[in-house]
């Protein structure tokens, strides 16, 4: 028989502060709005995901917040994602897209990125780099200054490489 699994999931004012502490982020705050509607039947997951991050920013660093959406869709496995990242202060925007695959981990309901399957990422924008580099880099750099990037690759996550113009000025 087929034990088919749904789960529709609405987040209202979630508070991103614990997962950050569990990513080695305990600097990173904000607050996340969205649903995610998931099936799964027979070690298949589809599905879709809308996150809306609001006042993003780095404690205690003098850094504008920006706002963040994340839309995600599955078909059978493969995650197709895309985001944006706005900080309207610094004049700071990035888009962002990765297609990646899961599989199932055994009968438990449980997926992990397929390591052993190529994945695609590209990353363009411009703006503010503090703003970008406060979000995503290392608490103890700081660089100020404009960037402009126009990044892609494909490949297994372990040696993917992205290829492209960066312009930091």
């Amino acid at each position: 028989s087929d034990n088919a699994s749904n789960a529709i999931i609405s987040i209202t004012n979630i508070d991103i502060a614990p997962i950050a502490r569990m990513l080695g982020r305990p600097d990173l705050a904000a607050r996340v709005d969205g649903a995610v509607d998931i099936a799964e039947s027979a070690g298949t997951l589809n599905g879709d995901a809308e996150l809306n991050f609001r006042d993003l920013r780095v404690i205690q660093s003098g850094l504008p917040a920006v706002r963040a959406r994340l839309v995600a869709t599955i078909v059978e496995n493969s995650i197709s994602t895309r985001f944006n990242l706005v900080d309207v202060e610094q004049n700071l925007e990035i888009d962002g897209a990765a297609d990646l695959q899961l599989r199932a981990v055994d009968q438990s309901l449980a997926y992990t990125l397929d390591t052993a399957a190529p994945i695609f990422v590209a990353l363009t924008g411009s703006g503010d780099i503090s703003a970008l580099l406060g979000l995503v880099g290392p608490p103890d750099v700081s660089l100020d200054g404009q960037i402009n990037l126009d990044l892609s690759g494909q490949g297994l996550i372990e040696t993917i490489s992205l290829t492209g113009p960066v312009t930091l000025r």
